[in-house]
């Protein structure tokens, strides 16, 4: 059974194994000594989604774009969506749900997807040892190659400065932003990882940016979520999610030759990217025997730094962009404040995102209201646990709901609106918000690089251009086309109009 306790401050849940007696006991809390505990009835069978109700804790099903997305009324900064799956006769299933803080220290280890799965993970999709050494060395190197720093900024806005090119050339003709957006977003991470910026029209990028793209809507898409519940059954059935393994080698065999490449030219006193920083540790490293660091696991690495950091900031910036024509006074807003603080005679610069609060305040709500990364990367429990009174076993799946956050209503008034006012003070400033999340509770490895160029690349793009629909706004649907990964914003054009 689960018990439940009635105090409404308290909520607290605690699970017994009592089939068949209605237990009532007292609240263990001192502040709340004396107060009953309702008991949850435990269904067993088929995949159950339970509503608790004791002290704030509601959980429901609010929408279908395409399928079940949850909303979570909470008290703490981050819901956790609890769910183990264990078999039992007659392939039935069991679903358990429950909330937990923004503490993962219980659930140290990184959970699994079977479209992950296929990357080969090494970052975002291992655990142990191995994936934190490899996470930590990712970290280091791209914090060293400018991370942050003014280095990185300047590759930002010299990626800039070709993607304006590109916009130039349109002749303000309907366009499809997304291979813009994709492959300048693409050639910041790719000029870490493999030293150089590509051409826009070199097909190693073409390829990578396609790959990319294709995954991110796949994984995003019911095929996606049904292969990651059901990999067994759906490695039988055709479908979309067969070409995932395929796009990912794509990218594999790309890397594999610039590898290559790499080890002939390398010096290891003077390494120019991130692979000759791995190659040099692969070389520090050659006499341990369960080293982190192999030859092999260097282009899954890039993999995941690859879509890391190429998709979930091009599809912010296309989002945004097709919410700026749904709304075009707040791009008249932001333009007018790019106007007075940074001018038509320079770039903007990271130093002027202090002095531009509106602009800020409207990317934070690009972010929250988009939602493109609505689900967290799985976490695992690596032990038997207990956990605000529940008995986690061994292997427990833990998916954060990041959508929750960003769409609690105690956080956000009307949160199914876009309004940058949720990031802005009675003055006009800029304020944050505990319940804004993006990049999941625990710090990821492109977060300060994302932020950055979400800023750079709107705010030099708004003064530049002004971007105009093919319908009238009112036609304009901001709703995803679909979302499970990812929330995939819709198709459009759009003419491009220099300022």
């Amino acid at each position: 059974m689960l018990r439940n306790c009635a105090c409404t401050p308290c909520g607290d849940i605690l699970r017994e194994t009592h089939e068949g007696k209605n237990i009532v006991e007292q609240c263990k809390r001192d502040q709340h000594k004396g107060e009953p505990v309702r008991v949850v009835p435990r269904e067993e069978g088929n995949i159950l989604l339970r509503r608790v109700v004791g002290g704030r804790i509601t959980v429901g099903v609010t929408d279908f774009r395409p399928y079940f997305k949850f909303r979570w009324t909470v008290d703490y900064r981050l819901a956790v969506y609890l769910l183990h799956l264990r078999r039992h006769r007659g392939q039935h299933w069991e679903r358990d749900v429950s909330r937990v803080p923004e503490d993962f220290q219980a659930f140290p280890s990184n959970g699994w997807r079977p479209s992950h799965n296929i990357s080969g993970g090494h970052i975002g999709f291992t655990n142990g040892e191995s994936w934190k050494n490899r996470r930590r060395f990712a970290l280091l190197t791209l914090r060293n190659f400018g991370m942050g720093k003014k280095s990185i900024e300047e590759r930002i806005l010299e990626e800039v400065q070709f993607l304006i090119k590109e916009f130039e050339n349109t002749k303000q003709s309907p366009v499809d932003l997304t291979i813009f957006l994709a492959r300048a977003v693409s050639n910041v991470i790719c000029s870490i990882i493999y030293g150089n910026r590509f051409d826009y029209e070199d097909k190693r990028l073409l390829a990578i940016t396609a790959s990319i793209y294709n995954n991110f809507c796949v994984m995003s898409s019911t095929w996606g979520t049904l292969y990651n519940m059901f990999p067994n059954l759906m490695d039988y059935l055709p479908g979309p999610h067969k070409k995932i393994w395929r796009n990912f080698q794509d990218i594999y065999d790309i890397s594999a030759d610039l590898i290559e490449n790499h080890e002939k030219t390398l010096d290891p006193k003077n390494p120019r990217d991130y692979i000759d920083c791995f190659l040099i540790k692969i070389k520090q490293e050659a006499d341990i025997p369960d080293t982190s660091f192999y030859i092999k696991s260097l282009p899954r690495t890039i993999q995941n730094l690859l879509f890391g950091g190429t998709e979930t900031v091009s599809t912010t910036l296309r989002y945004g962009i097709l919410i700026l024509m749904k709304y075009p006074e707040i791009a008249e807003r932001i333009q007018k404040e790019i106007d007075n603080v940074v001018g038509r005679d320079r770039s903007p610069s990271i130093a002027d995102r202090s002095k531009m609060p509106y602009t800020e305040a409207t990317i934070h709500e690009f972010m929250r209201f988009c939602d493109v990364i609505p689900i967290s990367l799985p976490r695992s429990t690596s032990t038997n646990t207990v956990f605000r009174g529940f008995s986690i076993p061994k292997g427990t799946l833990i998916t954060p709901l990041l959508t929750s956050v960003h769409y609690d209503p105690e956080y956000y008034t009307e949160p199914n609106m876009f309004n940058p006012n949720n990031f802005l003070d009675e003055k006009g400033l800029f304020k944050k918000n505990d319940a804004h999340m993006p990049f999941a509770a625990a710090n990821l490895s492109r977060e300060s690089l994302a932020r950055m160029e979400l800023f750079l690349f709107f705010t030099s793009l708004l003064q530049n251009f002004t971007f105009k629909p093919m319908v009238s706004k009112e036609e304009l649907d901001i709703r995803p086309t679909a979302s499970g990964l990812g929330s995939v914003p819709p198709e459009y054009k759009c003419c491009i109009l220099p300022r």
